[in-house]
């Protein structure tokens, strides 16, 4: 062990204190990543939330043009890329969806017009656990319809932004890049000043 240690006093040095640096970026990452950890998880919520706001303005506006849960659905598909988006009617039951999986589905909390309100001094989403939503844990996000009704004019139709549970629960990983280049960055730089110095 000792052959792997370098002779030169200064360069134990540089060494140790390359290690120290190592150690105190690792706690500060995970102290990091422990603190922002339901601060992302919430983050995230609240992005998804908006979107089905946004995703629900839509929709209406196509519904007053008299479009139908197929056409929306084509819309949708083109508008956001890459998002699960339902049009669900006022039993609950899944008429239209943008991946193709659900069709069919009844979604239990919309019939219900249950669901969990997230307010941020408004209500303009809520979002749950699709209870036995096929294929694993989902949740859906729904925009209140108070805030989106045009004038007398009520949608026939809803849209929920569905994601997968682990999508919101996980959004902290998002960060472990960005501590891997900071703490990356740290180890490299203080010793090379030292040898410079």
């Amino acid at each position: 062990m000792s052959r792997l240690l370098p002779r030169s006093l200064r360069a134990r040095l540089i060494l140790s204190f390359g290690l120290l640096i190592f150690i105190t970026v690792f706690l500060a990452g995970l102290t990091t990543v422990y603190l922002l950890r339901e601060q992302q998880e919430r983050n995230a919520r609240e992005r998804v939330g908006l979107l089905a706001e946004l995703v629900a303005l839509n929709s209406a506006f196509l519904e007053v043009q008299n479009a139908t849960p197929q056409q929306i659905r084509e819309v949708l598909i083109e508008q956001y890329p890459g998002e699960q988006i339902l049009v669900v009617d006022s039993f609950g039951q899944v008429v239209a969806d943008t991946a193709g999986t659900l069709q069919g589905q009844t979604i239990s909390q919309v019939a219900e017009g249950s669901g969990t309100v997230h307010t941020n001094g408004d209500d303009r989403y809520w979002s749950e656990k699709w209870q036995d939503a096929p294929g694993g844990d989902l949740l859906i996000f729904v925009a209140n319809r108070g805030r989106l009704e045009p004038a007398r004019f009520t949608p026939e139709y809803r849209t929920i932004v569905a994601v997968e549970e682990s999508d919101v629960r996980d959004a902290w990983r998002d960060l472990i890049p960005r501590l891997k280049s900071a703490g990356a960055q740290g180890i490299v730089e203080y010793p090379l000043n030292k040898i410079v110095l």
